[in-house]
């Protein structure tokens, strides 16, 4: 069985009982690291939630404006700011909230990617989160990929570490 899906939500692609490489790296760590990683029970640290925003601003800018926000500062010493930081947390709730400095970052790290020619050439055809699912033929086991960019001149990871 092959199947390449498209738009399939993050979520559900992570609720599947297919094995992937994130699973598999959490298996070698212990059956109980795996079984966090399959649960969603491990928090993600700043710099995972740092990392998720860039792939979103560089590969999906779409779903960057619907799932983060620049959050404003509010002066939460006083009344007046801590209600207005309330109400603003309370219809941004949704929303996974970014400072000025982390926008700026993201910002002076796209014009990075798209400055580097390589990545510039790679970048500008295919899809982002495409997800393929398969039978591996040996071991009869179900598995699944999806990987960061596809394109005809093959896959990307994009990571935002040095």
């Amino acid at each position: 069985m092959k199947r390449i899906v498209r738009n399939l939500p993050n979520a559900t692609y992570h609720s599947g009982s297919e094995i992937s490489h994130s699973g598999i790296v959490q298996l070698l760590r212990s059956p109980e690291h795996y079984l966090q990683y399959k649960n969603g029970t491990v928090e993600p640290t700043p710099a995972m939630e740092f990392g998720s925003a860039f792939h979103n601003f560089i590969l999906e800018p779409e779903v960057f404006a619907k799932e983060f926000t620049l959050a404003p500062k509010f002066d939460k010493r006083t009344k007046e700011g801590k209600e207005l930081g309330a109400k603003w947390d309370e219809n941004n709730a949704e929303k996974s909230p970014l400072t000025g400095e982390q926008m700026d970052t993201l910002a002076a790290m796209r014009m990075s990617v798209f400055n580097h020619e390589g990545a510039a050439k790679l970048l500008r055809e295919g899809e982002a989160e495409t997800s393929l699912f398969w039978t591996e033929e040996y071991t009869g086991l179900p598995c699944r990929i999806r990987p960061d960019w596809m394109c005809s001149r093959g896959l990307a990871d994009l990571k935002s570490c040095i």
